[in-house]
């Protein structure tokens, strides 16, 4: 859109109209992510001997909206818990599906498919729900 003398009122239209469009999408992926994270301590609560209340697994579920490809190293920086801690909860994660391992030999790296398709989704206006969520982050249909 270009700006001409006298235009400024279409201009501020369309800059409102992207506003609230982003809002709205901001709003959208927040609820999404609080929806994820609920179903992801759901699920760590069903193991046979959760973790306890303190435990790094629920940290890490925090941190994964924001960091959805976490490594050890990360994981253990951004939280403060030791790196046996932080391996306890990636392998207990992981069990319950939560994480996907990266790399088949040394674990070296975890994702969060879903937070990646809920990313793609807000990012790429036409991307369907289905479609996002069958791309898993090792580029694999599920």
């Amino acid at each position: 859109m270009r700006l001409r003398e006298g235009e400024v009122s279409g201009w501020v239209e369309h800059f409102a109209a992207a506003t609230a469009s982003a809002a709205q999408l901001a709003t959208s992926y927040l609820h999404a992510v609080r929806a994820l994270a609920s179903r992801w301590r759901e699920r760590l609560s069903s193991l046979a001997r959760p973790p306890r209340s303190d435990a790094a697994a629920w940290a890490i579920i925090d941190l994964l909206p924001a960091h959805p490809l976490i490594t050890a190293p990360v994981a253990a920086a951004v939280t403060g818990w030791s790196k046996p801690a932080i391996y306890q909860a990636l392998e207990e994660l992981e069990s319950v599906g939560v994480l996907v391992p990266l790399t088949q030999s040394q674990r070296t790296g975890y994702g969060k498919q879903r937070v990646c398709s809920i990313y793609s989704r807000g990012s790429r206006p036409g991307v369907s729900r289905r479609r996002a969520e069958a791309v898993s982050l090792t580029g694999t249909l599920r």
